[in-house]
């Protein structure tokens, strides 16, 4: 199944990013362990492996103990704008299937990177270490091992949009071409291409409108503005973010009075076989930056994501989540959806 609709990941010309990076060699090779306590305290400091740490009844990096502790994994400065080798990074997929009752299968494509780095696209100044992000079709079995695409979620920021396959676009391989793609799903073209943001890396359809943030200073003089920059056209830079493997993520399973140093753990999450032994972890996935004013949190493992095994339906422009305006710390954002400009493309 992970073959069969494996996408063509398209890439924008400002995007720091070299290529994908591999999750396993970035955090085990070049990153550090770190929990704080609620008093902003470094109660647990050291390079991983382990990533999960529980060294007494206190902390669990896989779940709550009876103390709370902020885990955060800091990637090393020199990995933050790398990736592997040649650029061919591992694309990463997650196949759930929510109880036997159900008929769809859904099929979620998660891609890394070890930075988000928006700023110079705006005078707000953002970034944060490791950033996740993905698309996910429903899928509903034809005949044997055939299956057929329902629907298909492009994520962006704090939501995203759901698509039919006819809207989407798609060619008989992966090959990082634009050759032979069209508009609409059939049985000879399985492969989804996805169009993704500079540096924010929210994933889009082609020829979508694009996010765009306006940030209120209530304290400072004058408003803010980010727009996606995302590039739908071939010609020029013409670029991808290529990919030599899919790994699959597995799944992680949920306890709630486990026994651990002879202690109850509350709410921890353990990796099930062939699952990769970092996928319970709960913290945050790198540092960020902060201008006093607004902060913009890293990533966390897919599993902690609010969509790890929730497919929501929405065909709308406005899409799912993406709030229009609320509230966030001491700004007011506002969000609406405008015309790509080909700037930079």
């Amino acid at each position: 199944m992970a073959n069969t609709f494996s996408p063509v990941l398209h890439k924008h010309s400002w995007d720091r990013q070299p290529g994908l990076a591999d999750f396993e060699s970035t955090i085990y090779s070049h990153s550090t362990l770190r929990g704080s306590n609620v008093q902003g305290q470094l109660v647990y400091s050291n390079r991983v492996p382990p990533i999960h740490t529980s060294t007494d009844w206190r902390w669990d990096s896989f779940g709550s103990g009876s103390l709370y502790v902020a885990w955060k994994i800091d990637i090393d400065d020199e990995m933050r704008y790398t990736a592997v080798p040649g650029g061919y990074g591992p694309l990463y997929f997650h196949v759930y299937k929510p109880n036997s009752e159900d008929r769809y299968y859904y099929l979620q494509y998660w891609y890394f990177f070890p930075m988000n780095d928006v700023s110079g696209q705006s005078t707000f100044q953002t970034w944060h270490e490791g950033d996740w992000e993905h698309v996910a079709l429903k899928l509903q079995r034809t005949t044997g091992s055939t299956f057929t695409p329902l629907a298909i979620n492009f994520y962006l920021h704090e939501g995203g949009k759901t698509r039919t396959p006819a809207q989407a676009w798609w060619s008989s391989s992966n090959s990082l071409t634009y050759s032979g793609i069209q508009q609409g799903y059939d049985a000879s073209h399985t492969h989804l291409h996805i169009w993704l943001a500079a540096n924010s890396h929210a994933s889009y359809n082609r020829f979508e409108s694009v996010y765009k943030l306006e940030v209120e200073f209530r304290d400072l003089a004058g408003i803010d503005t980010y727009i996606d920059n995302v590039d739908y056209d071939p010609g020029g830079s013409d670029l991808y973010f290529p990919y030599d493997m899919l790994v699959n993520l597995g799944e992680v399973t949920s306890c709630t009075n486990c026994l651990a140093h002879g202690y109850t753990w509350f709410n921890h999450m353990s990796a099930n076989n062939a699952t990769p032994g970092w996928l319970p972890y709960i913290g945050l996935i790198g540092d960020y930056w902060t201008n006093g004013v607004a902060q913009t949190p890293s990533t966390t493992s897919p599993s902690r994501h609010f969509s790890w095994r929730i497919f929501e339906e929405d065909y709308s422009q406005h899409g799912f989540g993406n709030s229009n305006e609320h509230p966030w710390y001491q700004i007011w954002k506002n969000v609406s959806w405008v015309q790509d400009s080909p700037s930079g493309d």
